[in-house]
């Protein structure tokens, strides 16, 4: 039996197929559009993730707060998750319902602030097999607008791609199938995945 292709590989790959342009068995299968799906995908895979706060990308975390003194008018520093793509809310408190946090800066990779203990909601990477079937649609449709300038060289099925993802352009992005996505993950409950970093302060690696 023939393996299957990776994920990332069949979403870009049925994206093609919308625009008529055949399909790929991998990024590295040679052809021109395999390595332009490609380099593609990862920009418009993580743009799609932060335009909207997806329940299933969403973890929360105490921060892991570094040892040495920061070289700003505040007192502490703290590392930002790895896999933090963006912050969404930081709180002092990992009290049920505790207000967000709104007094810090992020410099870099760390967050700079004058209490001793941060949380942040933070949105991350999921693995590709843990996207809900909704947005691998809206992947599907926002990937097709993409290629359809470098594969078929047709703004035409470019424009119909983009209306069909986010509507038409004075919706501003959050119309067509990415409205219908919004109301579906708020139906969900919320995936957040809980991760305690210890309370010993750590070290910049």
């Amino acid at each position: 039996r023939p393996l299957m292709p990776a994920l990332d590989v069949s979403l870009c790959s049925d994206a093609l197929l919308l625009l008529g342009a055949g399909t790929i068995s991998s990024f590295e299968d040679g052809t021109d559009k395999a390595t332009v799906a490609g380099n593609l995908y990862p920009g418009v895979r993580d743009a799609l993730i932060t335009a909207y706060r997806w329940r299933f990308t969403i973890k929360k975390v105490q921060l892991a707060r570094l040892s040495d003194a920061p070289a700003t008018e505040w007192a502490y520093h703290f590392q930002q998750p790895s896999d933090c793509l963006r912050i969404c809310q930081m709180f002092d408190s990992a009290a049920a319902g505790a207000n967000p946090f709104l007094e810090y800066e992020v410099f870099g990779q760390t967050i700079h602030a004058d209490v001793t203990s941060l949380w942040a909601d933070y949105q991350f990477r999921p693995d590709e097999a843990t996207f809900p079937p909704y947005f691998k649609q809206l992947l599907r449709y926002a990937l097709a607008a993409d290629l359809a300038h470098s594969i078929v060289d047709s703004d035409s099925k470019a424009d119909y791609w983009w209306q069909k993802a986010f509507g038409s352009p004075g919706e501003g992005g959050r119309g067509g199938y990415f409205a219908n996505c919004r109301g579906l993950d708020a139906q969900q409950q919320p995936g957040q995945q809980i991760t305690s970093f210890p309370l010993l302060e750590a070290r910049m690696s």
